[in-house]
């Protein structure tokens, strides 16, 4: 059992908080001369998004908007220490791209040494 957000599984609440709290973007509306920002905020195993001023950055309402508490789904979290096979791939293109380089600059070494 994990946390899943945007096709990705998190182990743990806090996990999934930190992630969600990250991507929760600003939303901004009212008129011209009401207008507000949102913020989220992780609050203990919650995410409050709670609404602010544009002319004095006061919060609007002292109770959030909205209070987001996720709830446990069945998704395979991957454990620390392991990589993910487009991981592992990424990396042995980077190896061998050193090694084709390093062989490039023995190459012009031998031509330039001639």
């Amino acid at each position: 059992m994990g946390f899943k957000y945007k096709n990705v599984c998190y182990e743990t609440n806090t996990q999934f908080l930190e992630a969600f709290s990250q991507d929760c973007g600003v939303v901004v509306g009212g008129t011209t001369t009401a207008s507000y920002y949102s913020l989220c905020k992780v609050n203990g195993s919650t995410v409050e998004i709670h609404a602010f001023s544009y002319s004095n950055n006061a919060e609007i309402n002292p109770t959030p908007l909205h209070t987001i508490t996720p709830q446990s789904s069945s998704c395979d979290y991957s454990t620390s220490g392991t990589f993910s096979n487009t991981d592992i791939i990424e990396l042995s293109w980077l190896v061998v791209s050193v090694w084709v380089v390093a062989w490039g600059f023995r190459k012009m070494i031998e031509v330039l040494k001639k």
